[in-house]
This record gives structure tokens, C-alpha cells and sequence, in this order.
């Protein structure tokens, strides 16, 4: 048998429980799949506190992976046993060794990208496309402000617009500073230019001449609550 993490009921950490499942053999257009990474996201916070009550109870959250195709139902033409295969799903069901998914959801992992890379990159990756390539369509010159650029997110942002060409200040908590250049030096990992500290869960301040001295394209701002 399978193992899945369910929850029963909103809460914190200690309403995850390991159960024993039954993964049925994949019906038409479907494959079943043996996880081998899982992404673990502040979404999935949110879900299993309750912030979000968008798994119906009992349920298997989650919504990114990287497994292997263990099994083809019918009609499966693209994918055959032993492919490496992720996924986001708005479906939720991933925490757990394995399940079935319709093939048409899934992507092809190259054999140069990790397991992990793979689980922990697919969904930031998508999300920083969108907002460089559909929210605003950036071009070199184009300035971005990043708010919460250390993160996952703001690091793969930050890298992104400035291989583009665009012009990058990103802001971090004061507790990231210490793993940072000092001030006004240019962060090679991040390729932002200008990194400035806030405190971490306040509201975002910047002084008058920053704002007033450029003409932004966009700003990125994000910050995720723990509950």
C-alpha cells in the first residue's frame, strides 16, 4: 500500500497524519506515479491552518512533484514506464508515495535536472514567467522593484529580469543581511544592484527619493503570513 498525508481537520503541524492508502489502478488517460520529490510551499501552510479551505476534509494536500511513471492507463501515448515526470496541480494529493494523475498535466524532466531542482524550481519558475513574460512583458532598461528578494521566489526573479536587461533593486528583512554584500555592493547571486534592509512583517517603506527618482515598471510584493 500506498502512504499519504492526510488532514482531518485545520490546525498546526500536528494535524498531519501518515496513513496507509489504496492507489487503484490508472483508469483512461491517466498514470500512476511513484513521488520521488515533493515541493513543500507556503501554500500548503495556508491550506492545512485553514487560512485557505480549498482541500475539502479529509484531504492530501500539496500541489508540486517529481516522480516516476509506474503505470499507463489507456489511452496514454506520450508517457511509458520509467519516464521522469512533474507536476503543479491545483488538484491537491501530493503528499504521498504515489497516486494517479491525468497524463495530459504532466512535464517531461530532462535528464540534466535533478529530482530536486526540479521540485523546488517548477512552480517558482512558473510564477516568475508570469510575472516577467504576462503581467508585465519586461524588456532591457525596464526597471523592477522586488520586495522579499531573498526568497524563493525573489531569487529566481532577481536573476531572471536581470539576465532580460531589466534593472533591479530588491529589499530583504534586516535579519537576511548578514548573508548579503554590504550595503550598495552588488549581489552577484541575485544580480540586484541595490539591496536595502526592512524590518521583517512590516509594512513597506521606502524613502521619499526612492520612489519620486524612478519611473517603475512594475513592482513585485509579497509577503507570506505564518499560521
Amino acid at each position: 500500500m500506498a502512504q499519504a498525508v492526510v488532514i482531518e481537520q485545520y490546525g498546526g503541524p500536528e494535524v498531519l497524519q501518515l496513513k496507509q492508502v489504496d492507489v487503484p489502478a490508472p483508469g483512461a488517460g491517466q498514470v500512476r506515479i511513484k513521488h520521488t520529490r515533493i515541493g513543500v510551499n507556503f501554500h500548503d501552510v495556508y491550506v492545512r491552518s485553514g487560512l485557505y479551505k480549498t482541500l475539502p476534509l479529509p484531504g492530501t494536500p500539496g500541489i508540486e512533484a517529481v516522480g516516476v511513471i509506474e503505470e499507463c492507463g489507456a489511452n496514454v501515448d506520450r508517457w511509458k514506464v520509467g519516464d521522469r515526470i512533474a507536476y503543479v496541480t491545483g488538484g491537491y494529493g501530493v503528499y504521498a508515495s504515489e497516486r494517479l494523475m491525468n497524463a495530459a498535466e504532466l512535464l517531461h524532466v530532462p535528464d540534466d535536472i535533478s529530482d530536486t531542482v526540479a521540485a523546488s524550481a517548477l512552480l517558482r519558475g512558473l510564477t516568475v514567467e508570469m510575472l516577467l513574460r504576462r503581467v508585465h512583458n519586461f524588456q532591457p532598461g525596464d526597471w523592477v522593484l522586488v520586495q522579499a528578494a531573498a526568497g524563493g521566489v525573489g531569487q529566481l526573479l532577481c536573476q531572471w529580469a536581470s539576465h532580460i536587461g531589466a534593472r533591479v533593486i530588491g529589499t530583504v528583512a534586516a535579519s537576511f543581511l548578514p548573508a548579503f554584500p554590504a550595503w550598495g555592493q552588488r549581489c552577484p547571486s541575485f544580480s540586484a544592484p541595490w539591496l536595502p534592509s526592512l524590518p521583517r512583517d512590516s509594512p513597506v517603506c521606502f524613502p521619499g527619493n526612492l520612489l519620486s527618482s524612478r519611473r517603475w515598471q512594475v513592482w513585485f510584493y509579497y509577503s507570506p503570513v505564518l499560521r
